[in-house]
């Protein structure tokens, strides 16, 4: 007797061995799954295959979105033939949110459910219909786990696993939660990446607004002066409607030549504001520096003229071409124009002032270099290491967002370049933007 019981503790242990050993494997395959992982949701997918082929006969994995809302991110079957029943039958019956049992009461308790037989009756009472209750016998539906996906102590999503051949037992709901940890942790880090990201964009998109408007005076006298010149010539071509005279052909061409002139220049100062202020998606194109600088360029012309600033431009006879962004780095160019003409207005007792841009190679490494070099009012030793922080600025509050060359810096750094700031108090400022040639 004694005998036969060792017996049967040493089966028993044996068998206990061989579970954990299956839950450390499956677990492992999981981890390395979740450890390459760099779209989440087509991982999730992986890993309910992966459940399926080890723990369950089918297996969902539901997140919840920003709205608070389940969303379903994997369904699977073993069985390739009731694959598509499984998925039929959770479109048409799916968990109710008004029920809390299932899915939606792991959700808000954040606790596991386990029921290791669920019978044909208990079934019969969950199910909306018969032809419900139909479709989960069909499938195999006789043990069932259902586990909470968290992190950071709240719930992300919960994984629902269901066998008609395995009768799921506290290691088996060990396991399905020590899964949930992981995915739950890798979920969340992906959710956080993308709404940092999202972050970066609504930075980077009021960086730009933020430049808009304070050019927006400048804007609006590119604009004035052609309609200026419009309006002048149609009152020309009134004046002869009303005396009903025919002005000579060589007069008439000169005035619509320049009418149609000043249209197209003001639908290209319009377009380019539109192309400049539009969210931008990274298109890497190789351009030209000098077209950039002068494209930059186009939306301060009439304020640099209005502050009488002057621009001295060199460039060498042919122009570096880089491979890069252009909407990105014209922001880049944009930020420091905007930086340049208030700190050249900022100086005391003067009048106007230089903006001096240079391209030029460095042969050495096959670098393009644009060299920006104001004589504004500059910025004294002490700040100058802070000037790439967010939020940093010696302007006025309500003057800037100090986030222009902290965007500038990052833009950069994206595009595999580099850029250096230098700058002496009451002599100027001078920026230097390095940038791998599209040759390399």
């Amino acid at each position: 007797m004694l005998s036969q019981e060792g017996n049967t503790l040493s089966s028993s242990s044996a068998f206990f061995s061989r579970a954990e050993n299956e839950a450390v494997q499956l677990l492992a395959k999981a981890t390395d799954l979740l450890a390459k992982c760099t779209d989440y949701e087509a991982t999730l997918e992986c890993i309910a295959d992966l459940l399926v082929s080890s723990l369950a006969n089918w297996c969902t994995i539901d997140l919840l979105n920003e709205e608070g809302k389940l969303e379903r991110a994997a369904v699977t079957h073993r069985d390739p033939t009731k694959a598509d029943i499984t998925k039929r039958m959770l479109v048409k019956y799916p968990a109710k949110p008004g029920i809390k049992r299932g899915v939606y009461k792991v959700i808000e308790t954040g606790e596991s459910i386990l029921i290791p037989s669920a019978s044909e009756s208990m079934w019969a009472l969950r199910a909306d219909s018969a032809e419900h209750l139909k479709m989960i016998l069909e499938l195999g539906s006789t043990s069932y786990m259902c586990v909470p996906l968290k992190a950071r102590g709240r719930v992300v999503g919960s994984i629902m696993l269901l066998s008609g051949e395995r009768i799921y037992d506290e290691i088996d709901l060990q396991t399905a939660e020590q899964l949930a940890r992981c995915i739950a942790m890798a979920v969340d880090n992906v959710q956080m990446f993308r709404k940092m990201q999202s972050a970066q964009a609504q930075l980077l998109q009021s960086a730009k607004m933020a430049a808009l408007g304070v050019m927006s005076a400048g804007i609006a006298h590119e604009i004035n002066n052609p309609l200026t010149i419009i309006k002048g010539h149609l009152k020309i071509f009134e004046n002869h409607l009303e005396k009903k005279e025919n002005p000579a052909r060589e007069e008439f061409q000169s005035y619509s030549e320049k009418i149609n002139r000043n249209i197209d220049r003001i639908v290209n100062i319009v377009q380019h504001v539109k192309e400049f202020s539009r969210q931008s998606h990274a298109e890497l194109k190789t351009l030209s520096l000098e077209k950039l600088v002068e494209s930059s360029l186009t939306l301060f012309e009439q304020q640099f003229f209005l502050s009488d600033i002057k621009v001295h431009k060199s460039f060498p006879q042919i122009s570096p071409t880089v491979l890069g962004d252009f909407n990105r780095l014209e922001q880049v160019l944009v930020n420091i124009f905007v930086n340049a003409k208030d700190a050249i207005k900022a100086r005391p007792n003067m009048d106007g002032g230089n903006i001096r841009i240079r391209i030029s190679i460095q042969a050495h490494n096959q670098k393009a270099k644009i060299t920006i070099q104001d004589d504004g009012i500059g910025i004294q030793s002490e700040l100058q290491e802070h000037v790439f922080e967010p939020f940093f600025t010696t302007k006025d509050v309500g003057q800037g967002t100090g986030l222009g060359l902290s965007i500038s810096h990052g833009i950069i750094k994206d595009h595999g370049g580099h850029i250096e700031f230098h700058s002496e108090k009451n002599k100027g400022t001078q920026l230097v933007i390095e940038l791998p040639t599209a040759d390399l």
